[in-house]
């Protein structure tokens, strides 16, 4: 079997559409994630009696039960 040697620009064309993939994965995965626990902590203060105080940051969240 013969490896096929690849010019940078083939190199290129390969590594950065597999990095921008892997980015947006992990940014769909952190995203899906953020909003299941942000829906548990909601539901739990409605049904321990309080109102959910939730403030979203760029990368992250804080949340309180008034």
């Amino acid at each position: 079997m013969k490896l096929i040697k690849l010019s940078n620009q083939q190199r290129l064309a390969v590594i950065l559409p597999v990095f921008f993939v892997t980015i947006i994965f992990l940014l769909c995965a952190w995203n899906f994630f953020i909003t299941k626990e942000v829906s548990y902590l909601t539901e739990k203060c409605y049904s321990d009696g309080g109102y959910p105080n939730i403030q979203l940051f760029t990368f992250d969240y804080s949340f309180s039960c008034d």
